[in-house]
């Protein structure tokens, strides 16, 4: 039988339409989705290109169509990583697969004969760093040391919240460096925030020093740290 084409019909088939096109209106959208090719574009209401992701990596532009941040493959001369740029185009930041290209990270000289001393047989804080910002959960730092002739001591690092790492003990008549790598236990995003390099003589008459830090107070990838701080 051929089909109706009566009035009451079409209105019939519209309704239909319509209502299947409200379940797909108000369908859940997919939670696995793929496209093959091309990139995704998102364009602001003027029309200008806001952000492009593409097999290279992810693009954002300002509202004067600059390019302001990428992520992913820079260039042939930087490889994969992240820069940001300013309004004028100039490089402001970059880490790429040869690390940090910009800022310069700057490390200062210092008198690695001047130290300061104690006798003590409680820790004494000799040497500290102070943080107004806490942004890491780990730090690290080199101490220098030297003993007295038959004096015998330890050091270690004390954080202002009241935690310790295990004390390093040192031999007498003698000198070294000890690396810590530590999990101070402070609260992200408070501060002031100090660590205090400390020493003290466990045995004998004389004193046990601290020179001046081999490094600054590194705040660092709680990854590389540890609970005792060796």
């Amino acid at each position: 039988m051929a089909e109706s084409n009566r009035p009451e019909d079409f209105a019939t088939r519209l309704a239909d339409i319509e209502s299947q096109l409200r379940i797909l209106g108000t369908a859940p959208r997919a939670t696995h989705t793929s496209v093959k090719g091309g990139s995704f574009t998102i364009l602001d209401d003027a029309g200008k290109t806001v952000v492009v992701l593409d097999r290279d990596g992810l693009k954002m532009y300002d509202a004067t169509g600059q390019l302001r941040t990428r992520a992913g493959y820079i260039n042939v001369a930087s490889g994969y990583g992240l820069s940001v740029l300013d309004a004028a185009g100039a490089l402001h930041f970059e880490v790429n697969d040869d690390g940090y290209r910009q800022p310069w990270l700057a490390t200062p000289w210092r008198d690695n004969t001047f130290s300061k001393a104690t006798a003590s047989g409680a820790f004494v804080a000799l040497w500290a760093a102070r943080m107004e910002i806490l942004e890491s959960r780990g730090v690290s730092t080199w101490l220098g040391w030297q003993t007295d002739g038959a004096t015998t001591g330890e050091i270690r690092l004390r954080s202002s919240g009241g935690s310790t790492t295990n004390a390093v003990a040192v031999a007498a008549g003698a000198s070294g460096s000890q690396q810590f790598r530590w999990l101070h236990g402070g609260t992200l995003n408070t501060g002031p925030f100090s660590i205090f390099a400390e020493a003290r003589v466990t045995g004998g008459p004389g004193s046990v020093h601290l020179y001046d830090p081999d490094a600054p107070l590194y705040q660092v990838d709680e990854l590389v740290c540890t609970a005792t701080g060796l």
